[in-house]
């Protein structure tokens, strides 16, 4: 079944389920919110084996799933980056793929 087939809905509790699969981790912030137009679950957590805080952007366009994912040690290292994952995040472009001359 395609992307197109699943809600953003759908598709964000397979990735909060994801990201709780091991004992200990937790969600700090999840929600579906955009980029660039296009829809996009984010989601904030701390993996419950390396005590690591990672946050994630699963994005959907054209069909596809493009993950953006930060990870960093701690709180402290996170917050220290967060403005350059922040300035990343928003340069992503995402242009509809060309399938042209693709034989499969």
């Amino acid at each position: 079944m395609g992307l197109q087939k699943k809600s953003m809905e759908e598709i964000s509790e397979f990735q909060k389920d994801r990201a709780t699969s091991y004992p200990g981790s937790t969600i700090t912030e999840s929600e579906i919110t955009e980029i660039n137009g296009f829809p996009t679950h984010k989601i904030f957590y701390t993996d419950g084996i390396s005590e690591d805080t990672i946050l994630t952007y699963l994005i959907i366009a054209y069909d596809r799933e493009y993950e953006f994912k930060f990870d960093a040690i701690n709180k402290t290292e996170f917050d220290k980056y967060s403005s350059i994952v922040e300035e990343m995040k928003n340069s992503i472009k995402i242009s509809k793929p060309n399938f042209e001359g693709i034989n499969c």
